[in-house]
This record gives C-alpha cells, sequence and structure tokens, in this order.
C-alpha cells in the first residue's frame, strides 16, 4: 500500500490527535479501531474523503505510538434507511477510490448478530425490555438512564425488524470483540449520524456488552457532507 495521494492535508486529523492527547487516548498499549469510507449503494465522494482521512489519521496515530492500527469500512447492504421509530421517544474489501483496500462490514451482518442477541435476550430476560403495540406492529425498546426508550426492532407478524441503534451497536460489538477492551474505536461519520451513534453506544454498554468488556473510548470524528470541518466527539 502506498502513501495517499488525493489527500489535500493533515490539519483536520493532527487537531483530532490533539484531542485525543488531551483525553489521555493516546496510548502504545491501545487496540484503535478507525471505521472510515462508510457507503451504501456505492462509495460517493464523501466515502472517499472519510477513508482518505481515516487512512491519515491511521498514519498519524502510528507514528506517534508506534502501534499498528486496524481501518475497516461499514457498508450499509441492507437497503433501507433508519426509520423514524430510531430516535428516542418518551417513555469482503474495498479501496473505494484511492487505491488502497481495508476491509469491508457489511450492516447485514451486524443486523443479524443483533437479532440473535434479541432474541435470546427477550426469552431470558423479557423485564429489560418495554413493549409498544401500534398499527406497524410492536416496538422493542430498552429505556436508557434518562428514561427515554430507544427502540430496537420491530416485531411484526412473527418476525424482528432490526433497528438503526440495534445494528449500530452490533457493529461496535464486533470491533470491541475482535479487539479488545483497551479498544479505542473512532468512527468518521456525517455530522447528522451523531445522535445515531450516541444511541447505539447507548444500547451497546446497556444490552450488549457487560461493563468489564466495554471499550475504553468510542470517538465521532463527526464531518459535513465534502467531508471536511471535522469535529471530534467522545463517547
Amino acid at each position: 500500500m502506498g502513501e495517499p495521494t488525493q489527500f489535500d492535508g493533515r490539519s483536520l486529523e493532527v487537531d483530532l490527535l490533539q484531542v485525543l492527547k488531551e483525553e489521555c487516548l493516546l496510548d502504545p498499549q491501545a487496540t484503535y479501531v478507525i471505521q472510515a469510507g462508510y457507503f451504501e449503494t456505492a462509495p460517493d465522494p464523501f466515502s472517499n474523503q472519510s477513508l482518505l482521512r481515516g487512512l491519515t489519521l491511521k498514519e498519524v496515530i502510528e507514528a506517534y505510538t508506534g502501534t499498528k492500527i486496524k481501518v475497516v469500512t461499514l457498508h450499509n447492504d441492507i437497503g433501507a434507511s433508519c426509520e423514524d421509530t430510531c430516535a428516542p421517544f418518551a417513555g469482503g474489501s474495498t479501496g473505494v477510490e484511492t487505491g488502497w483496500q481495508v476491509p469491508i462490514i457489511r450492516e447485514k451482518t451486524a443486523l443479524n448478530r443483533g437479532l440473535r442477541f434479541l432474541r435470546k435476550e427477550l426469552k431470558k430476560n423479557p423485564s429489560r425490555f418495554v413493549m409498544d403495540a401500534g398499527d406497524s406492529g410492536t416496538r422493542v425498546s430498552l429505556r436508557n438512564q434518562e428514561g427515554e426508550l430507544i427502540a430496537l426492532a420491530i416485531q411484526r407478524n412473527g418476525n424482528l425488524i432490526a433497528l438503526c441503534p440495534l445494528i449500530l451497536a452490533s457493529f461496535y460489538e464486533m470491533l470491541v470483540k475482535d479487539s479488545g477492551k483497551e479498544s479505542i474505536i473512532i468512527d468518521f461519520c456525517h455530522y447528522n449520524e451523531v445522535q445515531r451513534m450516541g444511541l447505539a453506544i447507548q444500547v451497546l454498554n446497556q444490552l450488549l456488552l457487560p461493563p468489564e468488556q466495554r471499550t475504553r473510548a468510542l470517538v465521532a470524528a463527526a464531518l459535513d457532507r465534502s467531508g471536511n470541518n471535522l469535529t471530534p466527539l467522545l463517547f
């Protein structure tokens, strides 16, 4: 693999490195995983730019810590957008267009993994969940620490349809299980995905991972649609 040639600078990545340093998250003993290049039907300009930013951040952190870093790309191969019910309510490999090759994790894989876990928990600990019947089916939710409900799935005609918080939480759980509890996960996402990410992390920590297995930190590296103007948010 060669040096990225389409990237126009390192300033945003250096700024993010400074945030990690201030939060004591630059550690040669940690395992870093970067999600960058997220795409739906096919890679687009945001996918390309965010992947380049992720690969550049990989180089910057590796130079600083001497730690080898994994970069993965999440592919939404489900063919559906996030439903309104995802919001809380009261009560292979690809190089995209960079010439680099990074592993792809399919959202369908995370979806199936999350549903398997949810089905088991519904049988073992049904009292953990809030069931709310409606015209479109029964919504299966988890109550967060603020008392809001986070919808995990819709139960319809005997089937469970996973919603965004469960799918993304399952994706993060896969990364943590693969990398260990000392992992620091950095997700290059759209600004408008930050709320979904926050909900997923609540589901991850309250449902999918016991306290002793939780990751050290999960960082949203939020970008605008052009893949610029980065805002880091620490969860």
